[in-house]
């Protein structure tokens, strides 16, 4: 199996750029008191469709024979990927199908009909909703544009990590949200080839944390049971692209807690002043919670993945 390479990144981020926003990396003077150590915030939040996800999405549709443009595309998601498929489809003029489990918020659902997606509800998870996507996929004979386990998907989500290098000086922590753990891996791939030193450290939920697991075990997990607040992180699996590219570059992954991932919003959203989902909070969790300690000469960065919030969810939390 071939991974990205630094070459393949810089090429998604030179086809894509022209499309997405260059998102900001903030600083919070309370975030750094709180854990005596300098601290950036890529707010990604402020990306096309709210999240991430446009850069990979849009990479792998532009990568598309013109017979598989011309048949179409197809993805199963519980909302950022489905909005930014959705995005990436209208853009490039492909139709778009999308399989998404009946209980996904209902603003990614609304984002993505919105976007000219078709989309499917089925099952009440991504556990389900896989398979459903497959059927569909070979009855349609549709091109599946993969959440996290894709070499374009992946090379366009490292576009971010050369962003990040254009904005910051040296970096010592890097903390990025696990689902499938195509973002950790665009990133931890950039990151090594450029700047080694730099650690790469992935944060999952203890609800969802297949690629936590496949790393203790030294091979893929599939979970059976999902349950976590994030939905932006509730992968039933590793992928094997995903799973290797983890086990060669990224430092260390930590399992967090529901509870921890909305204390992370709280504070995000009390004294940031942003509106960021559970899976875009959940980078920050482990240092709020002191499940890692950082050093006070430390410059750290949190990938802040994305804002697309369920109100009722917000308001409920």
């Amino acid at each position: 199996m071939n991974l990205p390479e630094l070459s393949d990144i810089k090429e998604a981020k030179r086809l894509v750029d022209k499309y997405i926003h260059a998102t900001p990396i903030l600083q919070s003077s309370s975030l750094d008191e709180l854990l005596g150590s300098t601290n950036y915030l890529k707010a990604e939040l402020f990306q096309k469709t709210g999240s991430f996800k446009v850069r990979g999405a849009l990479n792998k549709v532009l990568h598309l024979s013109d017979k598989e443009k011309a048949a179409g595309v197809i993805a199963v998601s519980a909302g950022n990927h489905a909005a930014a498929v959705g995005w990436a489809a209208r853009i490039v003029g492909v139709r778009a199908t999308v399989v998404m489990p009946n209980t996904a918020c209902h603003v990614k659902i609304a984002a993505t009909r919105n976007y000219g997606a078709e989309v499917i509800l089925f099952g009440e998870s991504s556990i389900e909703a896989f398979p459903e996507m497959e059927r569909i996929k070979t009855e349609r004979e549709l091109t599946l544009v993969h959440p996290f386990d894709d070499f374009h998907i992946i090379a366009g989500a490292g576009s971010i990590a050369l962003e990040i290098l254009e904005q910051t000086d040296h970096l010592d922590n890097i903390f990025v949200a696990v689902g499938g753990g195509g973002l950790i891996s665009g990133i931890a791939i950039a990151i090594k080839a450029l700047s080694p030193e730099t650690k790469v450290i992935g944060i999952e939920p203890e609800g969802a944390n297949a690629m936590y697991q496949s790393l203790q075990q030294k091979e893929i997990v599939k979970i059976s049971k999902i349950n976590t607040i994030a939905d932006g992180l509730a992968s039933p699996y590793a992928g094997k692209f995903t799973y290797a590219a983890c086990s060669k570059f990224v430092d260390e992954i930590i399992c967090v807690s529901d509870n921890e991932i909305k204390a992370a919003m709280k504070f995000i959203m009390e004294r940031c002043k942003l509106v960021v989902e559970p899976a875009g909070a959940a980078a920050l969790a482990p240092l709020l919670s002191s499940k890692i300690k950082t050093r006070p000469k430390d410059k750290n960065l949190i990938v802040l993945s994305g804002g697309n919030v369920d109100l009722t969810l917000l308001a409920s939390l």
